[in-house]
């Protein structure tokens, strides 16, 4: 079993897209990978990224302090186990001798909402993209909302 933690300075990280890399452990706390968040800098298509990469690395479960809905559902989809941890500052061995003990998140709506989001799809966006970024490597078109606000692809 492989679980991957949201890290930022070596402590979970207190919003799991916010965090600054991403560390896989297997089962007996060994590390086997880390990796930069590309949510950070690509926006919709890191976090589409990023969820692949844990696919890639056949993540079973992720520990998490807070994580929004959006996200938590796309992980929950896939096939991953996501539990929530109380504290922040603790050792990773602690973290993850405790996993057993952490409550599971299992439905989408446990996660927070987006904000940002709800203030997005009530103006008509999808996603805020620009010229130099792709959302979800897709056109304005294929999103449905062409000539939308925040749609400056053209």
């Amino acid at each position: 079993m492989r679980i991957a933690l949201p890290l930022q300075d070596s402590n979970l990280a207190s919003h799991f897209t916010k965090a600054s890399y991403f560390a896989i452990y297997d089962e007996f706390g060994d590390l086997i990978t880390q990796f930069d968040n590309p949510a950070i800098e690509s926006g919709c298509s890191g976090k589409h990224q990023l969820v692949e990469r844990f696919t890639e690395y056949k993540v079973a479960t992720i520990l998490v302090k807070n994580i929004g809905e959006r996200m938590l559902g796309k992980l929950l989809e896939n096939g991953i186990n996501i539990k929530q941890v109380n504290q922040r500052n603790q050792a990773i061995s602690e973290l993850l001798n405790q996993l057993a003990h952490y409550p599971v998140l299992s439905e989408r709506s446990q996660g927070r909402p987006s904000i940002q989001y709800q203030a997005k799809q009530s103006q008509g966006e999808c996603c805020s993209h620009t010229a130099s970024s792709s959302c979800h490597r897709q056109s304005c078109e294929a999103h449905h909302h062409q000539g939308k606000h925040g749609c400056d692809h053209h």
